[in-house]
């Protein structure tokens, strides 16, 4: 087996792959090999290896869910911030720190528009 530098787990969609080395096997010219014999090895390869990555063991990911804080009052000194993907409400001066929502997990890097700010 060969290890590629740089190489990690990270996650990549399995039909894309197949289907991406099937297209491969579907593609390849006669003019691009010595012969039709290497041009028919090159093919059973590729679809070989759809093959292979079609029977891999799968991950059991959830989807990676982005939103942003939107700010919503101010009362007793803290600040009311909403999740805009699950829109529980968070009690705390700044949302800079708040990194993730504690409710529903989205990663907060979304950008805050002016629209998203409570008016006063």
């Amino acid at each position: 087996m060969v290890k590629l530098k740089n190489m990690n787990d990270d996650l990549i969609s399995r039909s894309a792959a197949v289907e991406m080395l099937r297209e491969k096997a579907r593609g390849y010219v006669v003019s691009m090999f010595a012969t039709s014999e290497d041009c028919h090895l090159a093919r059973s390869v590729a679809l070989e290896a759809a093959t292979e990555i079609a029977a891999m063991p799968g991950v059991d990911a959830v989807p990676v869910r982005h939103g942003h804080w939107i700010k919503r009052g101010y009362a007793c000194g803290d600040n009311e911030w909403e999740c805009s993907v699950c829109g529980e409400t968070e009690w705390t001066g700044s949302a800079d720190w708040m990194k993730f929502c504690m409710y529903c997990g989205a990663h907060m890097d979304g950008e805050v528009s002016d629209d998203d700010e409570a008016q006063d």
